[in-house]
């Protein structure tokens, strides 16, 4: 049985070859409909025969019918993949058939075609690949307008293929036809920014092969500059990428690039060493005299950052900002390094924000350095650059962290730095022992002055002012009294001038202007730091007593660092302390903005909004604060203060109250809380809150005058419920308790208001009641009056209303243009001509006091109330 059926498919396969022969003879004889009959016929026999379906698809693309010729070519992909003959039947189907197949398909066709003849016969590749080239150029030109160049595979698919033709050696193709496909892939790829390795290289190959063949000097430089350019990208050695340059300028001795090229490898080669005054830089100076020579490449970016590098190096930081910061071309040639040298600028400048945002862009432009074996340097020189603005921040733990990344780091040039980096904010958080660590590990690195400075440092900050000015002393000597000889650093200036200021009050040795000079030599090593002009702000106020000149350093040294809390403070206080309440509101805003959190600003702002009557922003910043723990006494008065502006008068006592229970040695809230409780009231609870802060400071005015006020409150109250002699007693107290409150301070107005208000207050009550008994005040007050064996007077009705007079018009002395104390006086004569059988003399005076307060405050109705009460007197009438 298996013998008849391995017979039978012999027979069949004998049979399918004599049909095949005969489909040919009638695709010969163009008899396509009989040969694709009989071709199908032997697929039905045997699905496999790859021969019979790629007849059937020749047949079917002679009778149009393409679909299955399609159909046909894909089983015969299917049967075997690795026979050129079906590939080529189906580019043949695109090209009777337009549009028909996909440009996938037929590209796909393309690539296996060249793929399967290029290793058995480099002849038959050349061929079908030239067809391909023309093929995928039209395609591009197709696709040119409606593609992103970037993403058309039809520009990669043709370089590769150029690539697979210059490089297959045994085409061995003419310098004509190699020209060809080099030009062809090169401009092909030239919209093209982000390339394959394998295409970078053969792209750079090209520039190569074309620099060495063009016979056009134009063209031939062009080539020269893109090949220069395409192994900068490529990571090739500095040294081969110079030599090549050097090659480029003989023959060019204006190459751009060339020039541009070698100054940007001299450049990133000399950035670990841009501190070092030591450092070979014979070759940039070169590079730059030979750009010297070529007006046209004069302000190029890499020339102007080889300036600038000198310009660092000689500490001349806002002269190379000034010549970098319009450099902007971020696709430039050496944009990379316009960034690091604006970096190393700005962190020297002090300015914060543009420090902090070029470190950050730095790192991204590491990838673009054409020295690779600097880059961990390079590193280390931004996270300098970031410890240094960390630390004019004022975030010196932080600033600390971060140089000691840069000390780990020891293959790097700036450890040194970074350590007196650590040595200065060491000496900021009041840490000589760290400090001294640090110092000991650098000293023998630094410079004389730097040495010295150091020592400086040190001295000041362990607490040895007097031994820091001797050590200054011998320093002078050694130069022989020279000043322009003896050098500082500025923190070793910035030393000297605060130790003078510590000794201010207590040493011999102090000299003012030996003090200003050493912070005016630090401004002049610094300009833009912020710390020099801080402590001439403070020289300004402690010593020199010139709040102009202390504004306006504090305001110089804010505009340089806003950062710091302690600038923030001076500035906004000698604000406040020269009346420019506004503008001091406006920093406050803007410090609060940059940080919510600060207490010392909101308990200002606070202040402040309640001086200029906002009392919503006062209560709402004093509120903030009281939430926060430690809570200061302080707080809740001025909250207290704030409620008592909008007559909220049990939270402002209740205000006052959790301030005195916090600071019970302040007498401001406790004589706050004793005033709010004679607004309530509550006169006995106040009058023994003010005796217990008199009691504690007997020369408190407040305290003296609320206890008067007090009693004076209940001799009201006393007299309206016509308990005559308890008001007596009470107005007895008052006037005692302002006679001592004047006796303390007699320049206040308010204060004699006040005894004139209490003398007047008894004039309804029988005279046989009141006997008042006071010591005397002056001469001028108490004459032709009669003194008992305590020196003291006694008052009766009509010497209180005179003694009434006398007051107001001790207050008018002291404020004439108060409308209330003239209308008071007025007041106080009628009541006298009243008492004085109507006299006309003291009536007159009474209309005239009467008619100047309404001069004062004309549209006050009880003012004119008054005038018409006097006027109407019928004596007068």
């Amino acid at each position: 049985m298996a013998a008849s059926t391995s017979g039978d498919t012999a027979a069949i396969a004998k049979e399918i070859k004599v049909q095949l022969k005969q489909a040919r003879e009638l695709i010969n004889q163009k008899d396509h409909v009989g040969a694709l009959k009989l071709c199908e016929a032997i697929i039905k026999k045997d699905k496999t025969c790859y021969t019979g379906w790629i007849m059937i698809a020749a047949c079917a693309q002679e009778l149009k019918q393409f679909h299955q010729a399609h159909s046909a070519l894909n089983k015969a992909f299917e049967l075997d993949e690795n026979q050129s003959v079906a590939y080529q039947g189906m580019i043949q189907l695109g090209e009777r058939a337009p549009g028909f197949l996909s440009e996938i398909d037929i590209t796909s066709a393309y690539r296996k075609l060249c793929s399967l003849t290029r290793a058995s016969d480099p002849t038959k590749f050349f061929d079908h690949a030239k067809k391909y080239i023309e093929y995928l150029k039209k395609q591009i030109e197709c696709q040119s307008t409606t593609t992103n160049e970037q993403n058309n595979p039809y520009r990669i698919q043709l370089a590769e293929l150029c690539k697979d033709i210059v490089e297959e050696k045994r085409l061995q193709l003419s310098q004509e036809d190699e020209q060809l496909y080099r030009l062809l892939s090169t401009d092909i790829l030239s919209p093209i920014k982000t390339l394959s390795t394998n295409l970078n290289e053969f792209l750079s190959s090209n520039y190569f092969w074309l620099s060495q063949s063009s016979s056009d000097n134009i063209q031939r430089l062009n080539y020269y500059e893109k090949y220069i350019k395409s192994i900068c990208q490529m990571g090739r050695s500095s040294s081969d990428i110079i030599d090549y340059c050097n090659e480029c300028l003989t023959l060019f001795p204006n190459s751009t690039i060339a020039q541009n090229t070698i100054i940007i490898i001299v450049l990133e080669s000399l950035l670990p060493q841009i501190y070092d005054s030591l450092a070979p830089v014979a070759k940039l100076t070169d590079a730059l005299n030979r750009i010297r020579s070529d007006e046209n490449n004069q302000i190029s970016a890499p020339s102007i950052c080889g300036k600038a590098y000198f310009l660092i190096r000689n500490g001349k930081y806002s002269n190379a900002l000034e010549s970098l910061v319009n450099l902007n071309h971020e696709d430039g040639d050496g944009h990379h390094l316009v960034l690091i040298l604006k970096m190393v600028c700005y962190a020297h400048l002090h300015i914060i924000k543009e420090t902090t945002d070029m470190t950050s862009i730095a790192r991204t432009k590491l990838t673009n350095f054409i020295v690779k074996d600097i880059l961990s340097s390079v590193e280390s020189l931004i996270d300098l650059c970031l410890a240094m603005i960390t630390y004019d921040l004022g975030q010196y733990e932080k600033s600390i962290q971060l140089f000691d990344k840069i000390v780990r780091n020891v293959s790097n040039k700036f450890h040194d730095r970074a350590v007196y980096g650590q040595f200065n904010a060491y000496i900021n958080l009041n840490k000589p022992t760290d400090a001294r660590t640090c110092y000991d590990i650098i000293k023998d690195h630094l410079n004389p002055s730097q040495e010295l400075s150091c020592r400086l440092q040190l001295a000041l900050i362990e607490e040895y002012p007097s031994e820091l000015l001797k050590i200054v002393q011998s320093a002078l000597k050694e130069a022989n009294e020279n000043e322009e000889l003896f050098e500082l650093t500025v923190q070793g200036w910035l030393s000297v001038g605060q130790a003078y200021l510590s000794i201010q009050h207590s040493n011999d040795m102090f000299d003012k202007d030996q003090c200003k000079y050493a912070f005016n030599k630090a401004i002049e090593l610094d300009e833009y730091f912020w710390e020099s002009y801080a402590c001439l702000s403070r020289y300004y106020n402690e010593i020199e007593k010139s709040l102009s000149e202390a504004l306006a350093y504090s305001k110089r040294a804010f505009e340089l660092n806003e950062n710091i809390e302690s600038v923030q403070i001076n500035y906004v206080d000698n604000l406040l302390q020269a009346e420019q309440i506004y503008d001091a509101l406006e920093i406050l805003e803007r410090i609060l903005v940059m940080n919510n959190t600060k207490t010392w600003a909101h308990f200002r702002y606070g202040l402040v909004s309640l001086r200029i009557n906002n009392v919503h922003n006062a209560v709402k910043a004093l509120q903030i604060i009281s939430r926060r723990p430690p809570v200061a006494g302080a707080t809740w008065s001025a909250l207290g203060d704030a409620h008592l502006h909008t007559n909220n008068l049990k939270t402002a006592l209740s205000c006052y109250s959790k301030a005195a229970s916090l600071e019970r040695e302040t007498l401001y809230s406790l004589t706050r809380q004793a005033f709010t409780m004679t607004l309530l009231g509550r006169y006995n609870e106040a009058i023994s809150l003010f005796d217990k802060a008199i009691d504690q400071s007997p020369k408190y005015i407040l305290a003296r005058k609320g206890k008067g006020e007090a009693h004076f409150y209940l001799a009201i109250q006393q007299t309206g419920l016509y308990k005559d002699e308890l008001a007596v007693f009470h107005v007895q107290q008052s006037l005692t308790a302002f006679h001592d409150a004047l006796c303390l301070q007699s320049n206040y107005a308010c204060l004699w208001k006040k005894y004139g208000d209490a003398c007047m207050l008894l004039h309804p009550i029988n005279d046989d009641l009141i006997h008042i008994r006071l010591p005397s005040l002056t001469k001028k007050f108490d004459e032709n009056k009669i003194k008992d064996v305590d020196g003291c007077i006694v008052l009766k009705k009509t010497d209180l209303l005179q003694r009434a007079q006398k007051c107001f018009m001790q207050a008018i002395h002291l404020k004439s243009r108060s409308a209330v104390y003239w209308s008071c006086l007025a007041q106080c004569v009628y009541i006298q001509a009243r008492y004085n059988s109507d006299d006309q003399r003291l009536l007159m005076l009474a209309l005239e006091y009467i008619k100047v307060a309404i001069s004062l405050k004309p549209n006050d109705h009880l003012l004119w109330n008054t005038l018409g009460v006097v006027a109407a007197h019928p004596a007068r009438l």
